[in-house]
């Protein structure tokens, strides 16, 4: 759903995360575009995934943020839940995932 706040536009794309400023209006909402929540990567709101109530696009979706969500969600269920990981996003998550690579 689109709302305007303050004379901007968002996107309201889940339940519990903030609405996202769009980058361009469509009259079609699935064309509107808006910077993905996740990863940053510009995509229309009709591109976007969810998983367990986390947003992505094709750039993170299957790369990274589906798989740690159902890791997450496995194992460390107070991590998935406090979504540390979500705030963090693709880039630094990755990041830190490399810093702690034990196969090494």
């Amino acid at each position: 759903m689109i709302v305007e706040i303050n004379g901007k536009l968002y996107a309201n794309l889940a339940i519990m995360t903030a609405p996202i400023e769009l980058e361009s209006y469509n009259p079609d909402e699935m064309e509107c575009t808006l910077k993905c929540p996740y990863c940053g990567e510009i995509t229309k709101i009709g591109e976007t995934r969810m998983i367990s109530g986390y947003v992505g696009c094709d750039n993170c979706y299957f790369k990274d943020l589906q798989p740690r969500v159902l890791k997450l969600c496995a194992t460390n269920y107070q991590e998935y839940m406090k979504s540390t990981f979500y705030k963090n996003g693709l880039t630094k998550n990755l990041e830190e995932d490399k810093n702690h690579d034990t196969s090494k």
